[in-house]
């Protein structure tokens, strides 16, 4: 899936991926309202290409899951309507939940429970992927595509020629609200810093040749929904929410086999100390990334959860750990935001000082009840 695919015809797939295409590509043709939903395995640079290619000559509008972040490219903006997983209650949701078809390509559902976007199995579903789908109760694709998910986003450009789907407002109501939370993290100022703001600061700092890892926790809920992606595997999410401390170990490997990439990492505090100690082994071997550290000093994924069930949290704190002497213990540069204003200074030092770099930023985490708005209570877990 990493290599350049040229366009394929449905018989180069073999008869009964011949089939299937064909299936897929009617269903796609009576469809009024239909919604792509990309996975992780959609991520894929030459993949990537091949569904933006799709896209682009169909109309089709699409989401993506968090690990399938990147393949909608900037200019197709128009089309997207953002990330969704976990709780349910994204804008691009609104987008899945009256689709009248869903086409999803390269999707698992570890990255995102069918039952929250397709419960009921309702309307017909065309799975695309390397691998046969998880059948469910609330997962039963009408047509499966076993195959290279590129040559086959290939294949259907070349039997929907002809065909476009009609325009769909909803996709221009959920970029409008989309864009007034960027927004609205442009206008945050307070401090301790609210998470939507530590975003528009990452963002501003990001280019093509940015790369991004992010760790597990409260903030990785907050970036996985916004920070924007436009290229394949430029932000490395893990694809079931459970690797706490994943983060530095991934950003040494990316310098290692990205020299030429700008690495950022992200964690809260409670995950970084899960890995913290690979900083040793970061400054050993010389690698240059800077790794954000999101503090409040709680486990906050658990905290606000507990919060929200039990109306308290138990045994979710910890601290104070001095992060920046932290780093310097080990030989790296640590660095501390003590202002809002202060953060973007602070980031260009920090991707512009060799070797590994630890920022530590204080967080706002009492906006946390936003990410699970419209969860009902039982889904609290």
């Amino acid at each position: 899936d990493d290599c350049v695919l040229t366009p394929v015809t449905p018989a180069e797939l073999g008869a009964g991926d011949a089939d299937a295409l064909g299936q897929a590509a009617e269903v796609l043709k009576s469809a009024k309202a239909p919604v792509a939903l990309l996975g992780m395995m959609a991520s894929r640079p030459g993949t990537a290409e091949s569904i933006r290619a799709f896209l682009k000559q169909t109309g089709i509008p699409a989401v993506s899951t968090f690990q399938g972040g990147g393949v909608v490219s900037k200019d197709m903006t128009g089309q997207f309507g953002g990330r969704v997983g976990l709780f349910g209650n994204q804008p691009g949701d609104r987008l899945l939940a009256q689709a009248d078809t869903v086409i999803t390509f390269g999707y698992d559902p570890i990255e995102y429970d069918e039952s929250l976007w397709n419960a009921g199995n309702d309307r017909p579903v065309i799975h695309v992927d390397g691998v046969p789908s998880d059948i469910d109760r609330n997962y039963r694709p009408a047509v499966e595509i076993v195959a290279n998910i590129g040559a086959a986003a290939n294949a259907l450009s070349a039997l929907l020629a002809e065909h476009a789907v009609p325009p769909n407002q909803l996709v221009a109501d959920v970029r409008a609200e989309l864009d007034g939370i960027k927004n609205r993290g442009v206008s945050e100022d307070p401090f301790p810093v609210h998470p939507l703001r530590l975003i528009e600061e990452m963002r501003k700092i990001m280019t093509p040749g940015t790369t991004v890892a992010l760790d597990m926790g409260s903030f990785h809920i907050w970036n996985a929904r916004y920070l924007h992606a436009f290229r394949p595997n430029q932000i490395m999410v893990t694809n079931g929410q459970q690797t706490l401390g994943v983060a530095m170990p991934w950003t040494i490997a990316v310098t290692l086999a990205r020299p030429d990439d700008t690495v950022i990492s992200v964690s809260g505090d409670g995950g970084f100390h899960f890995s913290s100690q690979e900083l040793e082994t970061a400054v050993r071997l010389g690698c240059n990334f800077t790794h954000i550290v999101w503090r409040d000093g709680h486990y906050n994924m658990f905290q606000f959860q507990e919060q929200l069930k039990y109306g308290r949290d138990s045994g979710v704190s910890f601290g104070p750990i001095d992060n920046v002497a932290f780093a310097k213990a080990h030989g790296a540069t640590g660095l501390a935001v003590e202002n809002t204003q202060g953060i973007a200074a602070t980031l260009a030092k920090a991707i512009n000082t060799p070797g590994p770099t630890i920022v530590e930023i204080p967080v706002d985490y009492s906006h946390n009840q936003e990410l699970a708005q419209q969860l009902l209570a039982d889904q609290i877990v």
